[in-house]
């Protein structure tokens, strides 16, 4: 797909719409001047308190709109800078509230919680299995042994570890 300056005609199309009070395009037949015959053509009609009309026709859709964009091109320039920006405070903003939340979880214990559903997801099988499931595995929390269950009835997990106070859980 063609792209003047990083904009899409999309892009450049959305900015004529933001920016201009009437926005027309349409499907024209025009005369090939080399042959005679008509050709499919566009019209493109861009009407502005700030740059005033715009009409022109031609075959090529991204000439035409490259050329109606072009004046509006240092609004768009200053929007999509303004993105960027907004794009890296709110990664660093998430990336400081991840940090926050990770350390909200290690204190209240809802790390366990996470340990159990990994255990969990990681040794399920599916769809369910058609007899009960039992093995021990290794306990991601402590590395003692933590005993699997898995349910022929609705295929839920459950499981108990053997260090007192460690993983347990119920589906």
């Amino acid at each position: 797909m063609p792209t003047y300056d990083g904009y899409t005609e999309r892009q450049m199309l959305d900015v004529l719409a933001q920016r201009c009070q009437v926005v027309k395009l349409e499907a024209v037949e025009i005369s090939d001047q080399r042959s005679d015959y008509l050709v499919r053509a566009w019209r493109l009609h861009c009407l502005s308190h700030e740059y005033g009309e715009f009409e022109q026709t031609g075959e090529s859709l991204f000439h035409l709109i490259y050329t109606a964009f072009k004046p509006h091109k240092p609004f768009a320039d200053e929007q999509r800078e303004k993105l960027r920006e907004l794009g890296k405070r709110l990664k660093q903003n998430l990336a400081a509230a991840k940090g926050e939340l990770v350390g909200e979880i290690n204190k209240t214990g809802l790390d366990c919680m996470a340990l159990c559903l990994g255990a969990a997801n990681k040794w399920r099988v599916l769809p369910k299995p058609e007899t009960d499931r039992h093995e021990v595995i290794e306990c991601p929390k402590c590395k003692g042994k933590l005993e699997m269950f898995q349910s022929s009835h609705n295929g839920h997990v459950s499981g108990q570890c053997e260090t007192e106070g460690c993983l347990s859980w119920m589906e």
